[in-house]
């Protein structure tokens, strides 16, 4: 079976795993500190070297979280870290694509470790895009951009529909998977006002919807509140930390807490507008989406242990801060 793809980005050399071929840690951008990214071009490595054959047989780099900060761990994490996985039954076929993002409280995750690992043994074609987590992805900082999460997600989707053809994928049935963060994120595009949303057939979104999308002074405050938990006087000193600095004061600040309402999607008005509900009915009309919503079975079954008493006071902290105390009461 061919294990080579050309793409718009360069030349790869696959993997036979079973009776499919895969192809690890294909870069599609670069991240900036802050900044949405930049497209991937292999013209900055030198000349020649698009033509050249790359080898995409290990993982790419993996979105920076509290993992990366395990000396132990063998795997490498980055800001740098917008890569993805192709897995596809045969580069000369027509397969239809899915496309998952994963969850992880948008703090945890990467294609590394897929949720979704059934899909590599069925008939379409597999992608796992990474995207910046935590602060890095997601944070309101001052001299930074928003949403930077979100057009990592739409820098990766671009790449597929530009790349289809190469490694088997058929562009006109394309089905943007994700669970829980995932899940959030994708309703999240759907509500933007982005048009890549409009080459897209079908969605499935599990455990999660829209309702993560904040407003600008909640978003902005979780990035302060980060910087005054650990004495930074603002948000645009976090430009002059490491990766490994940066995490670790989010890891800090965020500590035990359950991690459900820190980050997200946020009301920019430039990629998400104040009438997203409006945009989100506007696109369905249109694009009539192949559309599944679903929950699952053991939904949070990893906090079932804590008690219903100390999840809900997390909880309340985590929305409400200092002001979560008085408003038990009143209730």
């Amino acid at each position: 079976m061919k294990k080579i793809m050309k793409t718009t980005t360069g030349t790869y050399h696959g993997v036979m795993d079973h009776n499919h071929v895969d192809f690890l840690g294909v870069p599609f951008g670069y991240g900036r500190r802050f900044k949405r990214a930049e497209e991937f071009s292999m013209a900055k490595f030198g000349p020649g070297e698009f033509n050249k054959l790359h080898y995409a047989v290990h993982n790419g780099v993996q979105p920076m979280q509290d993992e990366a900060l395990n000396q132990n761990n063998k795997i490498p994490f980055g800001e740098n870290c917008l890569n993805l996985d192709i897995c596809t039954p045969d580069v000369d076929g027509k397969f239809p694509i899915v496309i998952e993002f994963y969850g992880g409280g948008f703090l945890h995750g990467g294609n590394y470790n897929k949720q979704m690992s059934w899909l590599d043994h069925q008939s379409v074609v597999h992608v796992v895009p990474n995207y910046r987590l935590g602060l890095f992805g997601w944070g309101i900082v001052e001299g930074g951009d928003s949403n930077v999460g979100l057009t990592d997600q739409l820098m990766a989707i671009q790449w597929v529909l530009d790349n289809a053809s190469s490694f088997g994928g058929d562009v006109h049935n394309i089905t943007l998977a994700g669970l829980s963060a995932g899940a959030k994120s994708i309703a999240a595009l759907m509500s933007s006002n982005s048009t890549i949303l409009d080459r897209v057939q079908k969605i499935m979104l599990f455990s999660g919807g829209v309702q993560t999308i904040r407003d600008w002074d909640t978003a902005k405050k979780v990035s302060e509140r980060i910087c005054q938990d650990n004495s930074i006087k603002s948000t645009k000193d976090l430009f002059n930390l490491t990766d490994d600095g940066l995490q670790l004061i989010q890891q800090r600040a965020i500590g035990q807490h359950i991690a459900t309402n820190w980050f997200g999607p946020v009301i920019d008005n430039d990629l998400i507008s104040a009438d997203w509900s409006s945009k989100l009915i506007e696109r369905l009309n249109r694009t009539h989406f192949k559309t599944i919503i679903s929950a699952a079975s053991n939904e949070l079954e990893s906090y079932h242990s804590m008690g219903m008493d100390h999840l809900e006071n997390e909880v309340l902290f985590d929305l409400f801060g200092e002001m979560a105390l008085s408003l038990k009461k009143s209730c």
